[in-house]
């Protein structure tokens, strides 16, 4: 894998998947006819993943905008992504997956680190503009 498609698997990964079970999920409903909703109930039947984290995930995908989600009750969700791009940069990860699942857990691991630090930067800087500089 050239330097470009690695950085390009990285990215993707930081900005729509943020564990084992975000990854799972999304397969999931890629390989999930597009025009039809599933509930909570059905991801977790068809996945595996517990109901308390399946709720977490599905909630978080739709923040990302790759999930739409229809109802009040039972809510369900459907594979919608905002263009195809996300689509095939999926699919690329999906087939990176089949090939050596742990280089994507480890590209995960790395990026799970690096939301750790960006949030203790922003805290930090947060904390810093809330109380201004150091005077002498």
């Amino acid at each position: 894998m050239t330097g470009s498609a690695q950085n390009d698997l990285q990215r993707f990964l930081f900005d729509f998947v943020e564990s084992p079970e975000d990854l799972r999920i999304l397969a999931w409903f890629r390989h999930f006819d597009e025009r039809t909703f599933a509930t909570e109930a059905q991801v977790v039947k068809a996945t595996g993943v517990q109901d308390l984290i399946v709720v977490e995930v599905l909630e978080r995908l739709v923040v990302k905008g790759v999930l739409e989600r229809e109802g009040n009750s039972p809510v369900a969700f459907r594979y919608a992504p905002p263009n195809r791009e996300l689509s095939a940069e999926l699919d690329v990860v999906l087939e990176r997956c089949s090939a050596s699942l742990m280089d994507i857990l480890r590209i995960m691991s790395a990026n799970s680190i690096e939301r750790v630090r960006l949030a203790a930067l922003r805290t930090l800087a947060d904390t810093l503009r809330v109380r201004g500089p150091r005077r002498r």
